[in-house]
Formats: structure tokens, C-alpha cells, sequence
């Protein structure tokens, strides 16, 4: 209960901060942040219309606001069962994210996380040229940029180039053991190409990393009834 009032309480007074000059982005991608951690639904539609309507909105904080709205639409849609007005719905709150992280490069042309957050956004309207083109621009700065790098690798993905995202994505997981995401990309590199024992010992350290991956669990669970372990699938 105190930690509720203590959370309600940095709210209050975030939001009092970002009323007065919502072009401060450490105090807005703090109060964003908070807002989605407690799951409050008022306050955070409260921060982004306080913090998108400025003129010049703090970068990093609006690019969250639109970034977690995608994410939010995207985690509360069906999966393969979408008929074509769901689909369209999807591809129109994808589009509508999209002008909106473009308006904010052109106010911030330099910003590498809005840079990636475009290009992650790209990936998903299949736009292969304008994600090389922002993930390029981040490599070039830092080379190592872990996030850029992930982007890379399903990029060759979708552009059919599996044997070219594994060799990427072998590099990254093995300097990031204990990211999910990175074992989840290179399983999926590798069942594109045919190698089932590699991607299904990939989904297993995913679902070690990270117990409650459903897509993971779900391949896993596929995998083994395809290979007649009922009861192992079914644990």
C-alpha cells in the first residue's frame, strides 16, 4: 500500500513537471515509464496528451508513448485468426505510428533510439529500404549497438537471407547470453533453414531466459508433437 502511494505520488508530481515544460525529456520518459509500470491507464493517456501535443515533445519520452501503444494494439490482437478488418485495423495503427516517429525525426533527425524505433516499425510494413537505410545510420555511429544489430539480422530474415541473419545472430547471442530476444531471432534463423535440432535448442534457452515466451513455448510445444512427444509437449 505505501509503495502504491509512493508510485501515485512520483506520478503526481512528474506529471506536475511535464505540464510545465513537457519538452523535458528525462522527467517525461520518467513519467511515461512509471505510468506503464503501474499499468494506469488515465495518468499515461494523460502523459501523452500533455507530452505529443507540445511542439517540440521530448524525443525519447514520445517515442515510448508511440512505441508502447503499437506494442499494446499489437499484444491485445488475435494472432492467425485476424479476418481482413482486424488485418487492416493492425496495418492502419502500424501506419499511424510510423508518421507519427517520422514527425519526430524531423524534429530530431539525430536521435538514434527514435532512428531505431523507425526502423523497427519499417520491418513491420515489410519497408525493407527504409530499414536498412535508419539501422545503417545507427551501425555507422556505434557498430556494436546491440538493438541495431538484432534489427539487422531479421531484416536478412525477411528479405529471405537466413544463412546471413544466423551468422549475425550466432555472433550476438553469444555476446548476449542472457538475452531471449537474440536466441529467439537465431531460432528462427536456423528453422528457416531446415535445421530443427539447432532452433529447437535455441527456443529451449529462450524459455530458460525467459519462462513465459509463448511464441517460444509454442514452437517447442509444435515441435515435439510433430516428433510424436505428446506427454514431453504437453509439460
Amino acid at each position: 500500500q505505501q509503495a502504491q502511494q509512493a508510485f501515485a505520488k512520483a506520478i503526481e508530481m512528474l506529471q506536475a513537471v511535464v505540464a510545465r515544460d513537457a519538452s523535458r525529456d528525462e522527467a517525461a520518459s520518467m513519467l511515461v515509464q512509471l505510468c506503464i509500470q503501474q499499468r494506469d491507464p488515465a495518468a499515461l493517456q494523460a502523459a501523452r496528451a500533455a507530452i505529443l501535443s507540445a511542439e517540440k515533445p521530448a524525443p525519447q519520452a514520445a517515442a515510448s508513448l508511440i512505441v508502447h501503444e503499437l506494442e499494446t494494439a499489437s499484444s491485445a490482437s488475435p494472432d492467425s485468426s485476424q479476418d481482413d478488418f482486424s488485418l487492416d485495423a493492425q496495418r492502419e495503427k502500424i501506419g499511424r505510428a510510423a508518421q507519427e516517429l517520422d514527425k519526430l525525426l524531423a524534429l530530431y533527425p539525430d536521435e538514434a533510439q527514435i532512428k531505431l524505433h523507425r526502423a523497427s516499425v519499417a520491418l513491420m510494413l515489410k519497408d525493407w529500404p527504409l530499414a536498412e537505410k535508419y539501422i545503417g545510420d545507427i551501425l555507422k555511429e556505434n557498430p556494436r549497438h546491440a538493438q541495431a544489430r538484432l534489427l539487422e539480422a531479421r531484416m536478412l530474415l525477411g528479405r529471405g537471407r537466413a544463412a546471413e541473419a544466423e551468422t549475425k545472430l550466432f555472433s550476438l547471442k553469444a555476446e548476449f547470453r542472457d538475452w531471449p530476444e537474440a536466441h529467439y531471432s537465431y531460432a528462427q534463423a536456423v528453422q528457416a533453414q531446415g535445421k530443427q535440432e539447432l532452433a529447437r535448442l535455441a527456443m529451449r534457452r529462450v524459455t530458460e531466459l525467459k519462462p513465459d515466451h509463448k511464441d517460444a513455448r509454442c514452437y517447442l510445444a509444435a515441435s515435439l508433437m510433430e516428433d510424436g512427444f505428446y506427454q514431453e509437449a504437453l509439460e
